[in-house]
């Protein structure tokens, strides 16, 4: 590109892949942050309707030996602890696979002979790393060489 249009010519190009990739960025996250606040209230929604519809299957005793303060306390306390985690799983879900996804395609962009010596060696060493550690721990620490101390 550079000797196409030469050094403003490719200067140009960076700085609108910037801009263009700074823009894209805020507007999916700006996206993401509307589709996660419907997500939470209609959590929240169905939680609370929930738990009222409990609440007002309790017999009226139960709430002459609780206290008021404490109950809607723990109430609300819950409610936030089940959006948090309904939130972060969700985000979780359709973030991290996109993640690997992208990953995988910047690295087979890079070397795709490299990246698949990798997906084959890494499970491979995973297997085999057990089984030495196994027969190292099995073997007494005066018979060990000095290059091989199998420390815990």
């Amino acid at each position: 590109m550079l000797l196409l249009h030469g050094k403003q010519g490719t200067l140009a190009f960076v700085c609108g892949l910037i801009i263009v990739s700074v823009f894209l960025s805020n507007v999916f996250r700006y996206l993401g942050g509307r589709l996660l606040a419907r997500v939470r209230a209609r959590v929240v929604r169905n939680v609370r309707g929930a738990l009222f519809g409990r609440i007002t299957e309790l017999e009226l005793g139960y709430f002459s030996n609780e206290r008021k303060g404490d109950l809607i306390s723990h109430l609300t306390n819950d409610v936030q602890e089940v959006e948090i985690s309904v939130v972060n799983t969700l985000t979780a879900v359709f973030k991290e696979p996109l993640n690997i996804v992208g990953i995988f395609v910047l690295l087979f962009s890079m070397s795709a002979r490299l990246t698949l010596f990798s997906l084959v060696l890494l499970p491979v060493s995973g297997a085999l790393l057990p089984a030495y550690r196994s027969a190292c721990a099995a073997t007494p620490p005066s018979a060990r060489p000095p290059w091989a101390p199998c420390s815990r």
